[in-house]
């Protein structure tokens, strides 16, 4: 892992993977999340390896289902999608590994809860097939409850010719 100098974090995903009893064909296998492991505090300093990184797996009674509420993107933009991201403080921001998205303007995601930390959702609209994409963002902070609201955005840039 190549990382930031400061107190990082880190976060994994726990997947069940089935192989459909055809570990030859991979096409077929399903991947299904079980749980998260983390751990924060870790030191880095620059240009010095790290070792011994075990992660904890994170207690299912701690995990919580989030909500994303897109809002309204500006119009134009057909793909909405975002990330949940839980404040840990001088170790940085996890970014939960699992991206939602919806047609409807709202997904569900589990999210590791972690003990005094916040959830923020950063989300995106872009257009597709398009280069260069036009794209909003709406970075949202310090947000506790269970619905996380993608709101204020920001119409994109019009593309100069």
């Amino acid at each position: 892992m190549t990382s930031r100098t400061g107190t990082v974090g880190l976060i994994a995903l726990i997947l069940d993977h089935d192989l459909k009893g055809t570990p030859a064909k991979p096409n077929d296998d399903t991947f299904t999340v079980i749980g998260y492991a983390t751990r924060t505090g870790i030191t880095v300093a620059d240009n010095v390896n790290q070792s011994a990184q075990d992660l904890t797996m994170v207690d299912v009674g701690s995990l919580t289902v989030e909500t994303v509420d897109f809002g309204s993107p500006p119009s134009g933009l057909p793909n909405v999608a975002g990330l949940i991201g839980i404040d840990v403080g001088d170790s940085g921001t996890f970014q939960v590994p699992r991206a939602v998205s919806d047609r409807d303007d709202h997904a569900d995601a589990q999210a590791v809860g972690v003990t005094g930390a916040t959830t923020g959702s950063p989300a995106s609209r872009t257009t597709a097939r398009r280069r260069p994409a036009a794209q909003s963002y709406v970075l949202a902070r310090g947000q506790t409850a269970s619905t996380l609201v993608a709101s204020a955005w920001l119409a994109p840039p019009r593309a100069s010719r």
